[in-house]
């Protein structure tokens, strides 16, 4: 079934959900990758966070979305990608996705990954990177199925790309 994906610009509520959850997410995730206690990890995610959203939804370069699916009208996850330009090319770098539980295995997060290459074609970029955690496997069979290859293996994950 394929479904009607759209990415809208988060809403201050929204915004406050999403942060919530992220920092809270991204700290368990360090945790788990090993090295670091759950109230550092908390901290350094907190840090993070508020270094790359400095002005929360009104940072430069920096997209916020509700994925939404436009039959239902329902939200049904989120997407955070920043933009960012070297002398090789410009791309866009995935932060954060999340489709919520209720929500997964549906065919929902290939579609918003598909709906994101769309958008990032059309601002000249040439590229889509993210970073998937070593214990994510099931978000690393879901980027490979995509079209996502690794570029660089670290001990907790990998760099992965895809050419657009």
């Amino acid at each position: 079934m394929k479904h009607e994906i759209r990415l809208r610009k988060m809403s201050e509520e929204d915004f406050s959900r999403f942060k919530e959850y992220s920092i809270s997410d991204y700290a368990e995730t360090m945790f788990k990758a090993g090295n670091i206690d759950k109230k550092q990890a908390l901290l350094e995610a907190e840090g993070e966070f508020i270094k790359l959203l400095e002005n929360g939804l009104h940072t430069p370069d920096q997209f916020l979305m509700v994925i939404e699916d436009s039959k239902k009208s329902s939200d049904i996850g989120w997407i955070w990608y920043m933009y960012e330009e070297d002398d090789s090319c410009k791309k866009a770098f995935i932060c954060d996705f999340l489709i919520f539980e209720e929500e997964r295995r549906k065919g929902y997060a290939t579609e918003a990954l598909r709906e994101l290459e769309r958008m990032v074609k059309e601002n000249e970029r040439s590229l889509i990177a993210l970073y998937v955690w070593k214990h994510n496997v099931p978000a690393s069979n879901l980027y490979k199925k995509c079209g996502y290859e690794i570029a660089d293996n670290q001990d907790d994950g990998a760099y992965m790309i895809k050419q657009l």
